[in-house]
Formats: C-alpha cells, structure tokens, sequence
C-alpha cells in the first residue's frame, strides 16, 4: 500500500502520466478500484496483470477533456463545482510546481518539460 494513504483503500487514481507509475498505482488499488487514464506523459505503456481483473475486479479507463467538453452543461457544471471543492477542502492534493505569468508562457512551457517535478506548472494573469 502507498504509504501517502495512511493504510487506507485506495478506491479510484486519476492518472495523467502512464507507464510504471500508473501500473504501480493499479496494484495498489482496493477491491473493485478504477484506474482513470488522462494523459501518457511517460510516453510507456501500463502493464497490468490480467488477475487484476478478474480476481479484483478492477477496471482501467480512459478520459479526454475533448469528450469532457461535449457533455451536457449541468455535468460539466457539477464537475467543475467538485473540483473546486476538493481544491478548497485539501489543497494538498494539487501541489504546486511553479507559478508563471501569462507573459512567461515559453518559461513555463520549458518548466513542463523538467523531469522530477513534484507539482502543477500553473500560468496566471497577474
């Protein structure tokens, strides 16, 4: 178990980066967990052993903010209200990296790039 959960289930992952890190999270996953895929920054498959599956009952699937954006305004509504809740409530979950101004976009595009960040890259009109 991931210690950051303090031994607790871990329910669902929403994952932007693939390869070994989302298959370590998916075996990290409790009894029926879901394994949500929204991006593949390591450029490497997730390798995830078919048991999993069955005997877990676990489900693997994927997302695109370009679906997102199709579907009706009341459920992007509600989703955009939960996220900024849980960013209220527990801004621990999304760390920060750095914060550039609109006028830096380059920089802040170049910072993406840097392996071994711990947080967001966020662009900001000041």
């Amino acid at each position: 178990m991931i210690a950051a959960t303090a031994g607790q289930p871990i329910g669902i992952v929403l994952d932007p980066v693939g390869g070994e890190i989302a298959s370590a999270l998916a075996g990290n996953l409790s009894q029926g967990g879901s394994l949500i895929s929204y991006g593949d920054l390591s450029g490497d498959p997730i390798s995830v052993p078919a048991l999993y599956f069955s005997t877990r009952d676990i489900r693997l699937s994927g997302v695109t903010v370009g679906r997102w954006a199709g579907l009706p305004q009341d459920v992007r509504q509600s989703d955009l209200s939960l996220a900024l809740q849980l960013a209220t409530r527990s801004p621990e979950l999304f760390p920060v990296e750095a914060t550039y101004d609109l006028a830096d976009i380059a920089e802040a595009t170049a910072r993406v790039e840097v392996p071994g960040k711990t947080g967001t890259v966020l662009v900001a009109s000041r």
